[in-house]
């Protein structure tokens, strides 16, 4: 991940945002992986993620699309409601089916 042209990169409670990529929608986009952090715990979090991007690449992982589709909606000031409990939910989702996977593996 070191070499990766990462604008910020989430661990759990923090993120950290690369020199020049500082704005408050990127800052949106990583509160959004907290808040899925905090929802899976650390072991889930890397095997939903891990899977994603096995499956479908970055761009297209679960965890990441999430969190690029709700930083669309803040910069057009469309957040919904009940933010923290729709991500909760959606991360129940994308976990829900990392955990098949993993245990049909």
């Amino acid at each position: 991940m070191e070499t990766m042209p990462l604008a910020g990169v989430t661990y759990k409670e923090t993120f950290f945002v690369a020199t020049g990529q500082q704005r408050d929608s990127l800052y949106f986009h990583e509160l959004v992986h907290v808040v899925q952090w905090d929802r899976l715990g650390v072991d889930n979090f890397l095997y939903a993620y891990a899977i994603g991007l096995l499956q479908h690449g970055y761009q297209q992982s679960p965890l990441e699309q999430m969190a690029f589709q709700l930083q669309v909606r803040f910069d057009q000031r469309r957040v919904p409601e009940n933010l923290v409990e729709f991500i909760n939910e959606e991360t129940d989702g994308v976990w829900e089916a990392a955990r098949r996977i993993l245990e049909a593996g």
